[in-house]
């Protein structure tokens, strides 16, 4: 019973956090702001549509176990230079398969990066992000940005690494430099999360009532 109470309350409380986010997404629609330099708070610019000005760079980062119709793959997360300050951040570029990965990533885009703005989350881990490997684009397991700023220094590419933001531009689909957008369609919406938060309370009442049933007929003897 506890466990069903609980997967219900956690289904309910990520359901108010993607509605926090579609109302959010709601908000920001509109024209793209153009960013040159790394805001005060890049929380307020959460799912905001967003054109970079500054340079790629050539470090890429590949975003590893990545589904696509049935087929591994990865995030392609290229990094950009900021003109106004410097500031370095990624752009994902959407997904790419495994054995396209290294070919497709090996030349910078030249189109500069427009697209929505996320704070990517680490959500649930195990191991670290990153391990020591040589040359690009390098694998990672999730966004942890300590972790990519060493991966940066490991190999002096990017004189700038201890200005990587915590924020990731995710490239719009008619993009020049984008792949197979993956990003916001993995995202359950927030009826589905009410949904199977009823489903889990649902459970717990038939649970209670065949509680109730079995304690009466166990005290009237009819469970003997």
């Amino acid at each position: 019973m506890s466990l069903l109470l609980s997967l219900g309350i956690w289904q309910l409380l990520r359901g108010m956090e993607k509605n926090a986010v579609e109302r959010a997404r709601a908000n920001a629609a509109g024209d793209y702001i153009t960013l040159e330099r790394a805001p005060p708070n890049w929380r307020d610019l959460q799912y905001r549509r967003v054109q970079l000005r500054g340079d790629w760079l050539a470090p890429v980062f590949l975003l590893d176990n990545r589904m696509h119709r049935g087929r591994r793959g990865y995030e392609a997360l290229a990094a950009f230079r900021l003109a106004g300050d410097r500031a370095t951040l990624l752009v994902n570029r959407g997904w790419i398969a495994h054995d396209a990965a290294p070919d497709a990533t090996a030349r910078a885009p030249d189109s500069a990066p427009v697209g929505e703005l996320y704070l990517p989350e680490k959500g649930f881990t195990l191991g670290p992000a990153y391990l020591a490997q040589p040359g690009w684009p390098k694998v990672i397991q999730y966004f942890d940005a300590a972790a990519l700023v060493a991966a940066l220094a490991e190999e002096g590419a990017h004189a700038d690494g201890d200005s990587l933001q915590p924020a990731v531009v995710a490239l719009d689909a008619p993009h020049p430099a984008a792949f197979t957008p993956i990003r916001a369609a993995r995202t359950l919406g927030a009826m589905r999360h009410f949904g199977y938060a009823a489903q889990w309370w649902g459970l717990a009442a038939t649970l209670a009532v065949f509680g109730v049933i079995w304690r009466r007929r166990m005290k009237t003897g009819g469970g003997e």
